[in-house]
């Protein structure tokens, strides 16, 4: 059994990026709970980020593109293939273009994004398909 460690980090579990200290044990988080020296979420941590554990290590987590085979709403999904979903994705994006303009679409983008360095490869992709409708939000 390998050690408990504390780990100070943020949540990432959604654009928020909230301060979060983790007590991992065996690739486990076994506790969590807010950073109070984090300089804007003071030690808040809502539900799912204390619950980041349980979602991380659900059995029945998706870990895999879905595509809808039946009515919407009637929950009948067929696993696919990454290549099919990035391809599906770009036809309707080309299909929403062409039929009511780039400015149909939006890309939302928060903290999260920012940190990573996503940001600047969502600006490009944004600029290359000629939508200026792009959100960052960095509040959180």
């Amino acid at each position: 059994m390998e050690k408990r460690k504390t780990v100070r980090s943020t949540c990432l579990g959604c654009i928020g990026n909230c301060g979060a200290i983790y007590e991992v044990q065996d690739n486990k988080i076994v506790r969590i709970e807010g950073d109070r020296n984090h300089p804007l979420t003071k030690g808040f941590l809502c539900v799912k980020g204390q619950s980041v554990e349980e979602i991380r290590s659900r059995p029945d987590r998706l870990c895999y593109p879905l595509k809808r085979t039946g009515v919407k709403g009637e929950g009948k999904w067929t696993r696919i293939s990454w290549d099919d979903a990035i391809n599906e994705i770009a036809v309707k994006l080309s299909q929403i273009k062409k039929s009511y303009g780039p400015e149909a679409i939006v890309m939302a983008d928060g903290f999260s994004g920012v940190l990573s360095g996503l940001d600047p490869v969502v600006g490009k992709f944004m600029h290359l398909l000629g939508s200026p409708n792009r959100l960052v939000d960095l509040h959180n």
